[in-house]
């Protein structure tokens, strides 16, 4: 006799470190089992893949499988059960991926594709798992993406955390217009959703980060006729160069989190007020950088830059978010390779900096 079981199988991310072991459930045949709304820990870190118990050619482009491992769980009779992954610490920003195919125990021939996901956060996300049938097992599978290496936590439960895995169409309308360094987002709602949420929410993302911020809740509408005004927008401004990420939540009355949509944003050097810093320092020096308030010594900013003197010898301090409010910036630069500290002061009329050591 012969049992067909769904496959669910997930891929993400890794994180850092240099000594690795495998994990037990590295193997199909040890999965771990998973308890309905009890999340587990674990890493993808030293793990290998079970190539006889994978469909490559299923797959396709989707996934590059890296360091694997097993989890199994039963279906309850729910209705609903949802896959949470959260808590990813990762080393690179490659995106979780999801595979879900039906098929029989570690027998690749009979695997038939569900879905593949592939996503570009460390996000919380959750998979929607819908009409599973009462008292099957069921298999995931994590995977490291792209060599890369994660800890994360995972959990079968009958509540979403985090978005959903996918986008959800549900929108009439969703553009965006720019203005220099501003971008106003507009969308429209069907009637539909009037009982089912109460908001919307936006979210951005700068290419270099490795998780969206909640920029905006934007409450539905009504309007002197008693109905849902469909009709929204929101102008976000940025203050720094690069390419952006905006996504529009729903959050329904349920607790699940549904993607509406989302949108790419490059904004441009041009379009931003800048100062110049000359800078001279040892290729790959450690700088910490912190902006603050000449007057007040009141800190506006802080980061760190690992010194490029084909990048950095002139180095731009974007000022669009202090003008009107401050006169003067200083720029204090402690160097921890050199333990050196020099400071940069930065005239906002005028855009000129001078330097003191």
């Amino acid at each position: 006799m012969r049992f067909t079981y769904k496959i669910f199988i997930f891929l993400q991310l890794g994180v850092s470190v240099t000594c690795y072991t495998q994990t037990s459930n590295d193997n199909m045949t040890e999965a771990e089992v998973l308890f309905l709304n009890q999340p587990v820990s674990s890493k993808t870190h030293g793990n290998t893949v079970q190539y006889n118990c994978i469909n490559t050619k299923l797959t396709g482009k989707c996934i590059k499988y890296h360091n694997d491992q097993w989890y199994t769980f039963t279906a309850d009779g729910s209705s609903n059960l949802y896959v949470n992954i959260s808590g990813q610490s990762c080393r690179d920003l490659r995106g979780v991926q999801l595979v879900v195919f039906s098929g029989e125990l570690c027998s690749p021939d009979t695997y038939d594709l569900i879905d593949c996901i592939s996503l570009a956060t460390q996000d919380d996300i959750h998979v929607a798992l819908r009409n599973l049938a009462k008292g099957r097992t069921y298999w995931l599978n994590v995977d490291g993406y792209l060599h890369d290496f994660c800890s994360y936590r995972l959990e079968v439960s009958h509540k979403p955390k985090g978005f959903s895995s996918q986008k959800t169409n549900l929108l009439d309308q969703f553009y965006a217009k720019e203005n220099g360094n501003k971008l106003t987002i507009q969308w429209q709602l069907p009637d539909s959703l009037a009982h089912l949420a109460s908001e919307t929410q936006l979210l951005r993302r700068h290419s270099t980060e490795f998780k969206y911020v909640h920029i905006a809740d934007n409450p539905f509408q009504i309007n002197a006729f008693g109905h849902m005004e469909k009709s929204y927008s929101y102008t976000d401004e940025v203050f720094q160069p690069g390419t952006y990420h905006f996504r529009l939540a729903l959050p329904l009355n349920s607790e699940e989190l549904l993607l509406l949509d989302e949108i790419e944003w490059t904004a441009k050097a041009s379009n931003l007020k800048r100062a110049y810093l000359d800078l001279d320092y040892e290729n790959n020096d450690e700088l910490e950088v912190v902006v603050s308030d000449a007057s007040s010594s009141k800190q506006l900013d802080k980061f760190t830059l690992f010194y490029d003197p084909q990048k950095h010898s002139s180095f731009p301090i974007y000022v669009d978010r202090y003008l009107g409010e401050f006169k003067q910036l200083e720029v204090k630069i402690y160097n921890r390779d050199q333990e050196h500290t020099a400071y940069h002061y930065i005239d906002l009329s005028t855009l000129k900096s001078v330097k003191f050591r």
